[in-house]
């Protein structure tokens, strides 16, 4: 804290004295009081004692009551003039500073222990400082007693000179009756200097309003982090519940030795799923609640820190000055609510960690029991045979036959052979060739039922060929060879739908996408004989398949529930 020190006026004489012992500040008095000769009594009636005396409370009052400083103290100085015995001067001076202390005592109010006096006795130092502005006759003679001769000389411990009798009879009396008349009035009329002195506090506003709102922010992040806990607790439950729920379904079904259902497994594969999911959502959610606690820990120490600082701030103020009382309140409530921020944050981040990791053995129980219900599923074998009804218009016969694998998935191979020609009309239609295709089926559908629904695939293509109708023919592979002989190739993608028609038949609908490369030959037919006219590569992005088949299907439990599949 800086120590201030503030002069009044009130002996204009003695201010140099005081002050020149004391750092003052701008905010100085300069005042004088006046008695009257040889008396003690504070008239404010007496020349200008009312307004100086006014000036004087008004200024103390101030002070008093400013809550960003501490009043320390307020020392007064009182003296007289040097005429008249010392008893007598040393009394007046006594008596007049015991008057100007009780006025301020009374009227500011003050303490008594803020107030204290030193009673000079004869106000030498005013007289020195009235000699030295003034042009007196023997001026250097008159202070070269004041400053070298003592109050009083002592040989063998009794007094033989003073600076008194030594200025009065200089220059036979002269220097003493001109100051007897123009400076002893002045010492006489004021003769109580006054040092007020207090310490101003620092401005700790800055420091209590970021601990307020560290606090502040502390708890807003002990409450996420409660509310993220609150989250962990609800999926954790949800974890649990599915757990319970995948371990009631697999005491139902699970028989020592025995298969199970696919359906049966996805009872509680479903469970352990959702119990899976769930404990993933809990644990994000104890995440996301320690890293709320961490925030709410690290703010909280931050409000502590500025509570301190406010409190280092106030460190030397009075116990009961309103500054210090207030800023202690403020600081005992954010160290409060930093306190309950840090222990609602710690109780969530423990309540969350809790839930996570009961979630997480609840789910690691039912992924286990679904990995045993898998083990345990008895796989029907379910196929199908099918026949594409655009090939057979075509005059291309085909069959083809798929194989279902589990969960939507299906492997299939076709084949197709078409082998017409007709030699006198130059007819030939000649194509043959096979194809594989993996699929998986999606929707609503393929879950209650195989080979139903819609379904995405890709499929290989290998094919030779030789057309000719009437003219020009075009053959693809080498002529005489067989299938592998220089074939076309094709890879695509392809998507359809599949649909019930009868207990064992569906109808699917299909078209695909894809590359078709491969060499072939162009001829024209001369006489009975064909001749060569070019060999190519054919190069071709777009539909490579097309399918509406009529489906059989074949296997346990592998028909549909009535015409148009179960609704």
């Amino acid at each position: 804290m800086r120590k201030v020190l503030v002069v009044l006026m009130v002996m204009i004489l003695a201010w140099e004295s005081a002050s020149g012992q004391e750092s003052s500040c701008a905010d100085t008095l300069s005042s004088r009081i006046y008695f009257r000769t040889g008396r003690s009594e504070l008239d404010p009636s007496y020349r200008n004692n009312a307004a100086s005396l006014s000036d004087a409370v008004e200024l103390l009052r101030k002070l008093r009551g400013d809550t960003a400083i501490v009043f320390r103290q307020l020392r007064l100085e009182s003296g007289a003039s040097p005429e008249g015995s010392s008893s007598i001067n040393e009394r007046l001076s006594l008596d007049r500073g015991t008057v100007i202390r009780n006025y301020f005592i009374r009227e500011v109010p003050l303490a008594d222990s803020l107030v204290s006096l030193n009673s000079q006795g004869v106000d030498w130092d005013g007289l020195i400082r009235l000699v030295t502005a003034s042009q007196m006759p023997y001026k250097e003679e008159v202070l070269n007693i004041l400053h070298n001769t003592p109050e009083w000389v002592f040989k063998n411990k009794k007094v033989v000179d003073s600076r008194k009798r030594q200025l009065g009879v200089l220059r036979g009396g002269k220097a003493w009756n001109y100051m007897l008349k123009h400076f002893f009035p002045e010492l006489r009329g004021s003769s109580v200097s006054v040092v007020c002195e207090y310490d101003t506090i620092p401005d700790h506003s800055v420091s209590i309003t970021q601990a307020t709102d560290f606090s502040f922010k502390a708890n807003v992040s002990a409450d996420k982090a409660l509310a993220a806990a609150a989250r962990a607790e609800h999926e954790a439950g949800i974890a649990v519940a599915a757990a319970a729920e995948a371990v009631a379904a697999a005491k139902e079904t699970f028989v020592e030795g025995k298969k199970i259902t696919q359906e049966q497994a996805d009872v509680i594969l479903e469970a352990a799923t959702r119990a899976s999911v769930a404990a993933n959502r809990a644990q994000n959610a104890a995440d996301a609640a320690i890293a709320a606690a961490d925030e709410a820990f690290a703010e909280a120490a931050e409000a502590r820190r500025n509570a301190e600082e406010v409190l280092a701030a106030i460190g030397d103020v009075p116990a009961d000055h309103v500054a210090r009382v207030n800023a202690e309140a403020v600081v005992a409530k954010t160290q409060a609510q930093a306190d309950e921020a840090v222990e609602r944050a710690r109780a969530a981040a423990e309540k969350a960690k809790r839930a996570a990791a009961e979630a997480a053995e609840a789910a690691a129980m039912a992924r286990k029991i679904s990995v045993e219900a898998e083990e345990r599923v008895r796989k029907p074998f379910q196929m199908a045979v099918k026949s594409n009804l655009l090939y057979d218009a075509a005059l291309v016969p085909n069959i083809g036959a798929e194989f279902y694998l589990g969960r939507g998935w299906t492997i299939g191979a076709s084949w197709m052979h078409a082998w017409w020609k007709n030699d006198r009309a130059h007819n030939y239609w000649r194509i043959y060739g096979g194809e594989l295709d993996v699929r998986k089926y999606l929707g609503k559908r393929a879950k209650q039922k195989a080979f139903e629904g819609h379904h995405l695939g890709l499929y290989l293509q290998a094919l030779t060929y030789d057309v000719e109708l009437g003219g020009k023919g075009y053959m693809g592979g080498k002529p005489g060879g067989k299938l592998l002989d220089k074939p076309s190739y094709g890879v695509g993608i392809e998507y359809g739908y599949s649909l019930p028609v009868a207990r064992r038949l569906n109808l699917d609908f299909g078209i695909g996408v894809g590359y078709l490369t491969g060499e072939y030959r162009k001829y024209n037919p001369v006489d009975t004989h064909y001749v060569w006219e070019q060999t190519k590569q054919r190069h071709w992005f777009g539909p490579t398949k097309a399918e509406v088949s009529l489906v059989w299907l074949i296997g346990r439990g592998n028909y549909n529930e009535k015409k148009g599949g179960k609704q």
